[in-house]
Protein backbone atom coordinates (compact mmCIF):
# COMPACT_ATOMS: atom_id res chain seq x y z
CA UNK A 1 0.00 0.00 0.00
CA UNK A 2 2.85 2.35 0.81
CA UNK A 3 4.34 1.74 -2.64
CA UNK A 4 1.10 2.81 -4.30
CA UNK A 5 0.99 6.04 -2.28
CA UNK A 6 4.62 6.82 -3.13
CA UNK A 7 4.06 6.02 -6.83
CA UNK A 8 0.95 8.21 -6.96
CA UNK A 9 2.76 11.05 -5.18
CA UNK A 10 5.64 10.87 -7.67
CA UNK A 11 3.18 10.80 -10.55
CA UNK A 12 1.36 13.88 -9.23
CA UNK A 13 4.67 15.68 -8.66
CA UNK A 14 5.82 14.87 -12.21
CA UNK A 15 2.52 16.12 -13.66
CA UNK A 16 2.72 19.35 -11.67
CA UNK A 17 6.28 19.85 -12.81
CA UNK A 18 5.35 19.38 -16.47
CA UNK A 19 2.43 21.77 -16.15
CA UNK A 20 4.31 24.52 -14.27
CA UNK A 21 7.67 24.49 -16.12
CA UNK A 22 6.44 26.46 -19.16
CA UNK A 23 5.31 29.30 -16.91
CA UNK A 24 8.71 29.71 -15.33
CA UNK A 25 10.82 29.06 -18.42
CA UNK A 26 12.03 31.54 -21.00
CA UNK A 27 8.70 31.92 -22.76
CA UNK A 28 6.42 31.94 -19.73
CA UNK A 29 6.12 34.30 -16.81
CA UNK A 30 9.61 35.64 -17.40
CA UNK A 31 8.59 36.84 -20.86
CA UNK A 32 5.37 38.32 -19.48
CA UNK A 33 7.29 40.23 -16.82
CA UNK A 34 9.72 41.44 -19.48
CA UNK A 35 6.93 42.77 -21.67
CA UNK A 36 5.19 44.47 -18.73
CA UNK A 37 8.18 46.71 -18.19
CA UNK A 38 8.50 47.60 -21.84
CA UNK A 39 6.68 46.42 -24.91
CA UNK A 40 8.94 44.44 -27.17
CA UNK A 41 9.33 45.87 -30.63
CA UNK A 42 9.07 42.43 -32.18
CA UNK A 43 5.52 42.03 -30.87
CA UNK A 44 4.49 45.39 -32.27
CA UNK A 45 5.83 44.48 -35.71
CA UNK A 46 4.06 41.11 -35.56
CA UNK A 47 0.81 42.86 -34.68
CA UNK A 48 1.17 45.29 -37.58
CA UNK A 49 1.88 42.38 -39.90
CA UNK A 50 -1.26 40.56 -38.73
CA UNK A 51 -3.25 43.77 -39.06
CA UNK A 52 -2.11 44.18 -42.66
CA UNK A 53 -3.08 40.59 -43.41
CA UNK A 54 -6.53 41.20 -41.93
CA UNK A 55 -6.91 44.31 -44.05
CA UNK A 56 -5.87 42.45 -47.20
CA UNK A 57 -8.46 39.76 -46.48
CA UNK A 58 -11.13 42.45 -45.83
CA UNK A 59 -11.65 41.34 -42.23
CA UNK A 60 -11.50 44.94 -40.97
CA UNK A 61 -12.54 48.26 -42.42
CA UNK A 62 -10.07 50.73 -43.90
CA UNK A 63 -10.75 53.26 -41.12
CA UNK A 64 -10.08 50.67 -38.42
CA UNK A 65 -6.95 49.55 -40.24
CA UNK A 66 -5.49 53.06 -40.42
CA UNK A 67 -6.32 53.94 -36.81
CA UNK A 68 -4.94 50.65 -35.46
CA UNK A 69 -1.83 50.88 -37.63
CA UNK A 70 -1.19 54.42 -36.40
CA UNK A 71 -1.54 53.32 -32.77
CA UNK A 72 0.85 50.40 -33.34
CA UNK A 73 3.38 52.72 -34.97
CA UNK A 74 3.03 55.08 -32.00
CA UNK A 75 3.73 52.15 -29.66
CA UNK A 76 6.77 51.20 -31.71
CA UNK A 77 8.09 54.76 -31.57
CA UNK A 78 7.61 54.90 -27.79
CA UNK A 79 9.37 51.55 -27.39
CA UNK A 80 12.32 52.69 -29.48
CA UNK A 81 12.51 55.94 -27.52
CA UNK A 82 12.48 54.06 -24.20
CA UNK A 83 15.26 51.76 -25.36
CA UNK A 84 17.37 54.70 -26.50
CA UNK A 85 16.84 56.42 -23.15
CA UNK A 86 18.03 53.28 -21.37
CA UNK A 87 21.03 53.13 -23.70
CA UNK A 88 21.84 56.76 -22.89
CA UNK A 89 21.58 56.03 -19.15
CA UNK A 90 23.93 53.07 -19.51
CA UNK A 91 26.35 55.13 -21.58
CA UNK A 92 26.33 57.89 -18.93
CA UNK A 93 26.96 55.37 -16.16
CA UNK A 94 29.83 53.82 -18.13
CA UNK A 95 31.38 57.22 -18.74
CA UNK A 96 31.12 58.00 -15.02
CA UNK A 97 32.80 54.71 -14.13
CA UNK A 98 35.50 55.28 -16.74
CA UNK A 99 36.14 58.81 -15.51
CA UNK A 100 36.45 57.57 -11.91
CA UNK A 101 38.77 54.79 -13.04
CA UNK A 102 40.81 57.31 -15.04
CA UNK A 103 41.18 59.64 -12.07
CA UNK A 104 42.09 56.71 -9.84
CA UNK A 105 44.79 55.63 -12.30
CA UNK A 106 46.29 59.11 -12.64
CA UNK A 107 46.22 59.69 -8.88
CA UNK A 108 48.60 56.82 -8.17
Amino acid sequence: MLYIIIACSLLVAACLYLVLVPFFGRGGLAAIAETETGLELKHVYESVNELEMDALMNKISADDFHSLKESYYRLAAETIKEKHEVDDDIRDALNLIRSKAGTADTGQ
